[in-house]
């Protein structure tokens, strides 16, 4: 699964060798946003099976809402 990087999201999701490597590009506060995201990931673990592979990448992150980091946790509740 790839998602381009997108102005709405700001982040870039890339699967290489079997690695998912999430990219944030930016500060991300917008309620939709956050919801678009934690869909998107949602998803890409039910397409992963029971345990997947991510490297999450914060480098160009600055700041980061509570909210992205309760789904980031959500996400880990799930594989876990």
């Amino acid at each position: 699964m790839s998602i381009p990087n997108d102005d709405n999201l700001n982040v870039e999701i890339r699967s290489i060798a079997g690695v998912h490597v999430i990219h944030f590009t930016r500060y991300i506060s917008n309620r939709l946003v956050v919801e678009r995201m934690n869909q998107q990931f949602h998803t890409l673990l039910e397409e992963n099976g029971a345990q997947p592979k991510f490297v999450i990448d914060f480098s160009e992150v600055h700041e980061i809402s509570s909210a992205i980091l309760g789904v980031l946790m959500s996400m880990h509740m799930k594989i876990c």
